[in-house]
């Protein structure tokens, strides 16, 4: 017993005439008969009593009738909403910590604005984390900062922020000019955690130069190292946006290191194969429209 059956079978409940079901559903009425022969063949026992020129619903007829409605119901529901009740669906969205807090507010508000039946499910984790959720598609959509590890998925670009060696003004480089990656790293280091963004930038600049580092503060807290630098606990290698208010007041300052400008850029990443819904669609469309920020490098 297939979908077509099961409406036509319900098309001459409706009509109780051969003749009217045939025309109804642009069919012979030769056809309309061999469904019901099938249906009852396949069914073991009589649906309809056929009475002179008309026919009746037998007490079996009336029972398929009321378990097809039932089934067609929802087939129809399916056939014709099932693209609106997807939008009713959580998207989930994996962010890394930076991107979280300074791009993902924005992002989140604008498109609950535009999909208010859409959730967003975020997590906000670091990097590494993040990209084993998109490998195993336990996320639909990954803002991701920092080299994009997999080229099986699609990055789009759509902000960037700079990575700096911040301290308190008494620090003894903080009035030295073109200080040796060498000299910088004699120092206390304040460190973002193995595994972020932030630290894999940082570690590769310094693999680049045949150098290590040893952290005396490691923290998933970009704050905290704020912090420790104000303290005068050592330099902070983080995001300089998120020092921004404490640069500007001169609490902390930018030391001239004689390397290349670390930079994270800000990815939008999904599986080019995964199906976009209109939703996730939209949501591409906003993150790529986003404020590139304070920080935005050119």
């Amino acid at each position: 017993m297939n979908i077509r059956q099961m409406q036509i079978f319900r098309a001459l409940c409706e009509e109780l005439n051969f003749t009217k079901t045939a025309a109804r559903l642009n069919m012979t009425q030769p056809a309309v008969s061999h469904v019901v022969a099938e249906l009852e063949r396949e069914t073991g026992t009589p649906l309809f009593d056929r009475i002179g020129r008309r026919i009746y619903l037998t007490a079996a007829g009336k029972l398929l009738l009321e378990k097809i409605t039932r089934l067609l119901e929802l087939y129809d529901d399916i056939s014709a909403g099932f693209a609106g009740e997807t939008g009713l669906q959580p998207l989930k969205v994996g962010s890394c910590l930076t991107i979280a807090n300074f791009w993902l507010p924005e992002i989140a508000g604008k498109f609950a604005r535009a999909c208010p039946d859409t959730p967003l499910e975020i997590t906000v984790d670091i990097v590494s984390r993040v990209a084993a959720m998109l490998a195993a598609n336990k996320i639909d959509i990954a803002l991701y900062e920092g080299a994009v590890p997999d080229a099986r998925f699609r990055a789009r670009e759509f902000s960037s922020y700079r990575i700096g060696w911040l301290a308190a003004p008494d620090h003894p480089l903080a009035k030295q000019k073109q200080i040796p990656l060498s000299e910088a790293l004699r120092h206390p280091l304040l460190l973002r955690e193995k595994g972020s963004a932030v630290r894999s930038t940082f570690d590769s600049t310094l693999l680049l130069h045949g150098l290590k580092a040893e952290a005396r503060w490691t923290s998933v807290n970009s704050q905290a190292l704020v912090r420790g630098a104000l303290g005068g606990a050592g330099i902070c290698v983080i995001p300089e946006i998120i020092a921004a208010n404490e640069l500007a007041a001169g609490r902390l300052v930018r030391l001239d290191i004689a390397a290349e400008p670390m930079v994270n850029k800000n990815f939008i990443v999904y599986h080019p194969d995964k199906y976009l819904s209109p939703q996730t669609s939209k949501l591409i469309e906003i993150v790529l429209t986003v404020s590139p920020g304070d920080q935005a490098v050119k």
